[in-house]
């Protein structure tokens, strides 16, 4: 998707690299593992294969690296080590909160891009703002906005 953004939208200064990944690319190399084809096909358009996951113009070369740093740690920390011994036992820190983050935030942008005539859920803006100036200050701590990384928190079940 070329949205021909002139800014990049975490830190607005850099102009945006093509193609910035919104699902990290080791967990779309992962989900083309598991397809014969070695292809993913999506839930919206179950007719069409893709080689790729979703890209837009999002971040610029410093931004795109501050995010690659946080894929690494939780490749390494959290999804090679599920992947390899099929239980885990993860710290909650820094790192995991901003890595939800960022993926958070780069997917708000994509659902936007994709739906422009849609108006914006209420708060939904300032979710994305918090997110933003929060990454950008690399505090976990500073998000608000909570909802959409509630997965990062445990949860028990009731036997349903």
């Amino acid at each position: 998707m070329r949205s021909m953004r002139t800014a990049c939208i975490l830190c607005r200064s850099g102009p945006p690299i093509e193609n910035s990944h919104v699902i990290p690319k080791f967990v779309i190399r992962r989900l083309k593992a598991g397809n014969p084809l070695g292809t993913l096909v999506f839930s919206n358009e179950t007719n069409r294969v893709a080689q790729d996951g979703w890209k837009g113009d999002y971040l610029c070369n410093d931004c795109e690296q501050e995010f690659s740093k946080l894929e690494t740690w939780f490749c390494k920390e959290v999804y090679d080590p599920f992947f390899k011994s099929g239980s885990l036992n993860v710290a909650y820190k820094e790192e995991l909160g901003l890595f939800a983050a960022s993926v958070a935030f780069r997917y708000i942008q994509l659902a936007i891009d994709l739906n422009p005539t849609k108006p914006l859920a209420i708060g939904l803006a300032q979710m994305f703002e918090n997110l933003r100036t929060s990454l950008l200050s690399k505090r976990f701590s500073d998000i608000w906005s909570h909802l959409y990384i509630e997965f990062l928190f445990p949860i028990k079940s009731q036997g349903k």
